[in-house]
């Protein structure tokens, strides 16, 4: 009996080793079965993230694309106002300096006419006197309009 009890403990002995050794084995795989597949979804989630930071990349870029386009088109736009500024300023500076050459000739002609009547006045002294009757009845008409109405 004391070599069967030797037996059969040995034995359970052996099994219960086989059986630790299994299940250390089994755990082993599992533990390689989860290393896999961590991995397996660390590359999953680098893909998505390199999708990620592309995807940010491109969002940046066109972010910069849209800012150049806008500074791009207010430019444009300041440069054209600038030439309607500039047109429009053009426009007012030749109508005043049609303005100015238009008081320049005006005087040019009054002066003219003064040195012509003084000269026509040295020759024929009597033209004097019907001119100065002219322009009291001239006066006399614009501040009474009625005396040339019939």
């Amino acid at each position: 009996p004391r070599l069967q009890a030797a037996a059969r403990r040995r034995a359970s002995l052996v099994a219960f080793a086989e059986l630790k050794r299994r299940h250390f084995a089994a755990i082993a795989i599992q533990s390689a079965g989860r290393v896999a597949l961590a991995i397996k979804q660390s590359h999953a989630i680098r893909k998505v993230m390199h999708l990620a930071a592309l995807a940010k990349l491109h969002q940046c870029a066109r972010l910069v694309q849209t800012r150049a386009r806008f500074l791009t088109y207010r430019n444009c736009r300041r440069a054209a106002a600038a030439v309607i500024a500039r047109r429009a300023l053009t426009a007012i500076t030749l109508r005043r300096r049609v303005r100015f050459v238009r008081v320049v000739v005006s005087l040019q002609a009054m002066l003219r006419a003064r040195r012509t009547r003084s000269r026509v006045y040295r020759r024929h002294p009597e033209l004097r006197n019907i001119a100065a009757r002219a322009a009291e009845a001239y006066r006399k008409m614009l501040a009474d309009p009625s005396l040339c109405l019939p």
